[in-house]
């Protein structure tokens, strides 16, 4: 009996290993950058989130590119401070907005957890750190759901801030190409020019997967 539980245990382990399999990456992600200290890795990808793994701290980026050029950055929502070394996660639900520029709506809206964040150039002289505070949350319209598109994950040694990504993708000449060009022109616009030692992976969900 020895012989034949010993060999069950590969069996277990490699069932344990795809208790969570990957939901969305039937394409492999695509690495960019020159940095490979980071580890970074995706390890899961859907619609709404990404999963990541970095080796060692890092500043990171995490946005969600969908049609037809729009960008939400998720990560830094609010604060750019390092990220430490393991498993991470990026969850849809960031304003969005398109690269290149575009008009802003407004909503007004109670907030519990601070104020949200702006336009290039907003104020809202009514948020305040009150918890109950009534701020103004920017959003465009109409806002469909995207039925596919990309999560680009990049990480460096240089800290940038929500406002300073969204100024620089405003301001940068989007490629007036494929969505995966302008997914993969956005690291240099935003990152590269600044530092050497970054890197980045972005990976597909939904029907941008499809040839």
């Amino acid at each position: 009996m020895k012989p034949l539980a010993l060999s069950m245990i590969p069996l277990i382990l490699a069932g344990c290993a795809s208790s969570h399999p990957a939901r969305d990456l039937t394409q492999p992600p695509i690495r960019m950058g020159p940095a490979e200290d980071f580890g970074l890795k995706i390890t899961d990808v859907a619609g709404l989130d990404v999963d990541y793994t970095i080796d060692h701290p890092a500043f990171v980026v995490a946005m969600r590119v969908t049609p037809p050029r729009m960008v939400e950055v998720v990560t830094p929502r609010y604060q750019h401070t390092q990220s430490s070394s393991g498993h991470h996660y990026a969850r849809a639900g960031a304003p969005s907005f398109p690269v290149g520029g575009g008009n802003y709506t407004t909503q007004r809206t109670a907030g519990k957890s601070g104020c949200p964040p702006l336009p290039p150039g907003g104020t809202d002289a009514s948020c305040s750190s009150d918890p109950v505070s009534t701020a103004y949350s920017y959003y465009l319209a109409p806002a469909a759901a995207p039925t596919g598109g990309y999560w680009l994950i990049i990480v460096s040694d240089l800290a940038t801030s929500n406002a300073e990504i969204a100024q620089r993708l405003q301001t940068m000449a989007p490629p007036d190409t494929s969505l995966v060009s302008l997914v993969r022109s956005i690291p240099e616009a935003l990152i590269a020019a600044r530092t050497a030692h970054w890197a980045a992976y972005y990976a597909a969900f939904g029907q941008a997967q499809k040839p």
